[in-house]
């Protein structure tokens, strides 16, 4: 059996009013208490909706910002790889300059081995 809201309002205000308890310690009746129950929970709920909502949001944002970042590794990545091979090539350019520095030094006299 389902019942209407304004059913269940009108079965707790009769009970409330046949047991004499119109007002409790807070001077508020049964349904009011209820009421005021369900307004918070309406609360609750749309703040957790709009809360979901900017979860999901900052979720995508993040996937997008780490696709992006992938990208840049694998660019770094290339970059590191070039720069190694210019360290090498530079590395044999300063080993020639120096064997022919040696070639053309004038020849010193001979060590005493």
């Amino acid at each position: 059996m389902v019942l209407r809201n304004s059913e269940i309002k009108a079965r707790l205000y009769a009970l409330e009013n046949f047991v004499g308890l119109t007002e409790g310690r807070g001077g508020m009746t049964l349904t009011a208490r209820l009421d005021a129950q369900h307004d918070l929970l309406l609360a609750l709920n749309q703040n957790h909706a709009d809360t979901n909502r900017r979860l999901i949001g900052l979720e995508e944002r993040t996937t997008s910002v780490e696709g992006r970042l992938t990208g840049v590794e694998g660019r770094l990545t290339g970059v590191e790889e070039r720069l190694t091979g210019v360290e090498d090539v530079l590395g044999k350019v300063l080993w020639g300059m120096t064997e022919i520095k040696n070639l053309l030094r004038e020849p010193g006299p001979p060590s005493g081995d």
